[in-house]
């Protein structure tokens, strides 16, 4: 294909062999702008703000006790002090990276482990709910401040942030206003925006998402979406998918016999279907193909890793009225031939695709989710199915497809006759990890890439 201009966005893109790669740095104009420039570009946006503003004053003990029982009835009250100070103390300016949770983390501080070794700032991780650290962590793991201007305010305070990015999203409304206002670039990456954010949203509300800095999409599609929540055009730019970095473990033939042993698996076992970060939607295609599969092969086991931790237990129920024989990995219960093993904990998936065969990709089977990552997946060679709702994803998997290395099901017929295709292709791992590593390396040019335009376009730091 040839070289093409993205309208609007001032970069150029060049597909070659369904490879999307980066010919030259972005121009991140918006990020550039002085005091009153930024001041007049806010103007139209600050009247709503002062509303939201004052609301968040006046309620404020009452919206502290709303997110105080929200926080405990999802578990993540132990952050609760941390986000209310806003972060840790930093020393000197920082590059601060905004995380949601567990995946936004992962992707965070591979983001910020591949921009490491350029730039000399000191990283903080700062995440909104209850997770482990990465073992390969870096820079400082602390809370996110709240969505309150009292949080924000001790944010700036403590943390004195150069540049803030934040995987996928970022709902804090008092931080982006005042990022803005300063100067500071805050830059939103891989972007996920459905149909259904699209649809909701009123026109009073579209001054959230404009008073943000810069956005930065993985595809066209989703750079679309944001016009038309009236984000204005130099704010949203089209890039590629940044942080798709498929790093293979250390060990991973220990990796693999350490869950082997964890699961129960032998050699009377198999073959094993994983299917990662499921919503009811997946489930509802998922469990009438895998009892197919299962009576095609008998010692076929699947593992099962349900996107929320809040509907562990009301999968369980449904899994053993279907008859189903379950283990769970919070109980350290052993999978039987023909069984079902349910994650049930959180940070162990990447791991345990190590003991798959085949891997199902979650949030697939819905019209707005649009797909969950296949990273984890690919790190470990295995062959793909997923859903017809791959939107959030597709610039990876229109590079997959083409390559065999995954495979669009419409329904559970389809997932049954192609795990059964796939199941007899052993041979196929070593090929896809060869494949993957040249998407990993796209990935990585995107987010070096990325900072680098804001690095080098930023003027006058606050």
């Amino acid at each position: 294909m040839a070289s093409r201009l993205v309208s609007g966005s001032h970069f150029c893109l060049v597909a070659r062999h369904n490879r999307l790669t980066v010919s030259a740095p972005l121009n991140c104009d918006v990020l550039k702008l002085g005091f009153w420039a930024r001041m007049k570009r806010l103007a139209p946006q600050t009247l709503q703000y002062l509303g939201y503003l004052l609301f968040h004053v006046i309620l404020s003990p009452w919206l502290a006790l709303q997110g105080y029982l929200r926080a405990k009835r999802r578990a993540y009250k132990s952050v609760l002090w941390g986000r209310f100070w806003g972060g840790p103390r930093m020393p000197g300016r920082s590059l601060v990276l905004i995380c949601g949770g567990l995946g936004e983390l992962r992707l965070g501080n591979q983001f910020a482990r591949e921009i490491a070794g350029e730039h000399d700032l000191p990283v903080a991780l700062l995440v909104q709910t209850e997770v482990q650290a990465p073992p390969d962590l870096q820079g400082l793991l602390g809370c996110a401040p709240f969505n309150s201007p009292f949080s924000v305010l001790l944010f700036f305070l403590r943390v004195r942030p150069r540049y803030i990015f934040a995987p996928e999203f970022c709902d804090n409304n008092h931080l982006k206003f005042w990022a803005k206002a300063r100067g500071i670039p805050l830059v939103i990456f891989n972007v996920n925006t459905t149909e259904r954010e699209v649809s909701r949203l009123k026109q009073w509300s579209a001054w959230r998402y404009q008073i943000a800095g810069l956005y930065v999409t993985q595809n066209e599609l989703q750079r679309e979406r944001l016009l038309r929540m009236r984000v204005p055009w130099d704010q949203a730019l089209a890039l590629g998918s940044i942080g798709v970095f498929l790093d293979s473990p250390a060990a991973m033939g220990g990796l693999r016999a350490k869950w082997r042993e964890i699961v129960g698996l032998s050699d009377s076992h198999g073959p094993v279907l994983l299917a990662g970060s499921t919503h009811v939607e997946d489930e509802e295609v998922l469990f009438p193909a895998w009892q197919q599969f299962r009576k095609a092969f008998p010692s076929a086991v699947l593992v099962l890793a349900v996107r929320n931790r809040l509907r562990f237990d009301e999968v369980a129920d449904r899994l053993t009225s279907l008859g189903e024989s379950l283990a769970r990995r919070s109980r350290e219960e052993r999978i039987l031939p023909g069984g079902v093993y349910m994650l049930d904990t959180y940070g162990e998936l990447g791991q345990i695709y190590s003991i798959a065969d085949l891997a199902f990709v979650g949030g697939t089977y819905d019209d707005w989710r649009g797909g969950h990552t296949a990273a984890e997946a690919l790190i470990w060679g295995l062959p793909l199915s997923f859903g017809p709702n791959f939107q959030q994803q597709a610039n990876v998997f229109d590079v997959l497809l083409p390559k065999g290395i995954g495979q669009v099901c419409r329904g559970s017929e389809e997932l049954f006759d192609t795990w059964s295709r796939l199941a007899e292709q052993p041979g196929e791992r070593q090929r896809i990890a060869k494949e993957a590593e040249e998407l990993s390396q796209a990935g990585r040019e995107h987010g070096r890439v990325l900072f680098r335009s804001v690095v080098s376009e930023q003027k006058n730091p606050a």
